[in-house]
């Protein structure tokens, strides 16, 4: 969560600055949601405890922790509480979770909502168990329909790691759909570690993907962002022939997996 751009009229640009991490400490996978003129992110706990920490800014530089997406546990669970994807519709938040279930010690995804955040949230259970992976869940509306997507076969010998797509019912607690592929990783480029984290918007034809790829961590990462973009959800995505476009330097290492937000003024963060 790093990158920051400010859009104010042309006679009358200040430049704001300000010093990376917004958010100090470990939190990996960020999602953020825009509510009115608030903003909430949620990332990646891990093993930590309580599971998925929430922040709350009004300018997304200066964030302020409100508490935990869940106090206890859900019971289906036993940790890898990674990459929790915020919601927001009709007055109730959502947030669709990656966890390991106990019984297998699988990961897969599972959902839970509120409408107050600073409450934490009510577990609906598991949503997604697809193979022997399902993680990294993403959802959007789209002409009035629910849709989640989610990357899968991460542990599937001879498959193809997929991002794959289907759509939810109206109250966004279960799949309706039939599930579709939006993109296969390329194991002969820079996708060969795979391609997940990948987040979705619509603009005029298109619909635009940031999705990231390779190794996200520990000491010999390499993590790197690309973009796609398809006229319909299901496809066919074409991958930017300038991928990958966000890279490690020497202040930044192993950028990715980070939700787009649009500000008031419609700008892209």
């Amino acid at each position: 969560m790093g990158c920051l751009a400010q859009s104010a009229p042309p006679s009358r640009r200040d430049i704001i600055t300000y010093r990376n991490p917004v958010i100090a400490g470990d939190f990996a996978d960020p999602s953020i949601i825009r509510v009115g003129n608030t903003y909430y992110a949620a990332g990646t706990s891990s093993e930590w405890g309580p599971p998925y920490p929430i922040y709350t800014s009004t300018d997304l530089v200066n964030w302020e922790y409100i508490g935990p997406v869940f106090k206890t546990a859900p019971e289906w669970t036993m940790g890898s509480y990674w990459a929790p994807e915020l919601f927001y519709r009709n007055g109730t938040y959502y947030v669709y979770y990656t966890a390991r279930r106990k019984s297998d010690k699988r990961s897969y995804i599972g959902v839970a909502t509120t409408r107050d955040l600073h409450k934490g949230f009510t577990d609906k259970g598991l949503l997604i168990e697809w193979t022997t992976e399902a993680i990294d869940a993403f959802v959007l509306e789209d002409a009035g329909k629910l849709y989640i997507t989610w990357k899968a076969y991460g542990l599937d010998k001879g498959k193809d790691i997929e991002i794959i797509g289907a759509e939810l019912a109206p109250d966004g607690l279960k799949i309706t759909g039939k599930a579709f592929t939006l993109l296969k990783a390329d194991r002969n480029n820079w996708e060969s570690g795979g391609a997940e984290g990948q987040a979705i918007v619509k603009r005029g034809r298109y619909y635009y993907m940031t999705y990231s790829g390779n190794a996200c961590c520990g000491a010999r990462c390499n993590y790197q962002v690309g973009l796609a973009r398809a006229e319909k959800l299901q496809g066919p995505w074409e991958k930017y022939a300038g991928n990958p476009v966000l890279v490690s330097n020497d202040a930044w290492k192993c950028p990715g997996h980070g939700t787009i937000v649009t500000t008031p003024d419609r700008v892209f963060l």
